[in-house]
C-alpha cells in the first residue's frame, strides 16, 4: 500500500515540475528550494533531485527534463523509503552497521580535508615550480642493463664462466643453463637502478 501511494506522488510530482527542473540553478537557496515529495515525514527537495541528476550517467542526463525528472524522483522516493525502513528497524544501532557508517563519515571527512588543504594547493604553478626546483637539469639516478644466470651449485658456475671465458654467448648459455625464469629471455632482468637490485 505504501509503494503504491509513492509511486502516485512521485507522478504527480514529475508532472508538474519539469520546467522547474530544467530552468532551476544547480544549488538552489533554501527559499527557493521547494520540497517535491515527502516520504513518512522526510522531505525530498529540488536540490535533492538536481544533485542525483549531477551524478548520473552521462547517458541518463542526455534525457529531457520531463522524463529525467520523473525517474530521478523515484529513484530518491525509493532511497527515502528504505531509509525510512531501515531506521524504523533500528539498524543504524547494529554494531556491524554502525561501523561501517562511521568509517564512511570518516572518509567524506578526509576528502573534504584533502580537498580543501591539499587540492587546492596542487596548482599547475606548484608543480612546475616543484618540478624546476628538484628535477630540472638534473641527471635521473644511473640505470644498468644486466643479465643473468642462475644455477643451483658453485661447480655448474664455474663451468659456465670457463664457457663465456672461451667466448660462449652468454644469452644462449643462460636460455639453456639457467633455472631463472628470464632465462628464455637469454637472462634478461632489464634496466633498474642499484637501489632497485637486492644485495648479492
Amino acid at each position: 500500500m505504501r509503494r503504491t501511494t509513492l509511486s502516485a506522488l512521485a507522478l504527480a510530482a514529475g508532472l508538474m515540475a519539469p520546467a522547474a527542473f530544467a530552468d532551476a540553478p544547480a544549488a538552489a537557496p533554501a527559499s527557493t528550494d521547494p520540497v517535491v515529495a515527502t516520504v513518512n515525514g522526510m522531505q525530498i527537495h529540488l536540490s535533492d533531485i538536481q544533485k542525483a541528476a549531477q551524478d548520473a550517467p552521462q547517458q541518463l542526463q542526455q534525457l529531457p527534463p520531463n522524463q529525467l525528472f520523473p525517474l530521478l524522483l523515484n529513484q530518491e522516493i525509493d532511497r527515502a523509503a528504505l531509509l525510512v525502513a531501515a531506521h524504523q528497524e533500528d539498524l543504524e544501532k547494529q554494531p556491524t552497521v554502525a561501523a561501517a557508517m562511521a568509517h564512511a563519515a570518516n572518509v567524506s571527512l578526509e576528502n573534504a580535508y584533502v580537498q580543501q588543504h591539499v587540492t587546492s594547493a596542487v596548482t599547475d604553478a606548484a608543480v612546475q615550480a616543484e618540478y624546476n626546483k628538484n628535477y630540472a637539469g638534473k641527471p635521473g639516478p644511473e640505470e644498468v642493463d644486466a643479465r643473468h644466470i642462475l644455477v643451483k651449485t658453485k661447480a655448474e658456475a664455474e663451468a659456465i664462466i670457463n664457457q663465456l671465458n672461451h667466448g660462449a654467448n652468454f644469452a644462449t648459455l643462460a636460455t639453456k643453463d639457467s633455472i631463472d625464469p628470464g632465462a628464455k629471455n637469454g637472462g634478461e632482468l632489464g634496466w633498474f637502478t642499484k637501489d632497485q637490485m637486492v644485495p648479492a
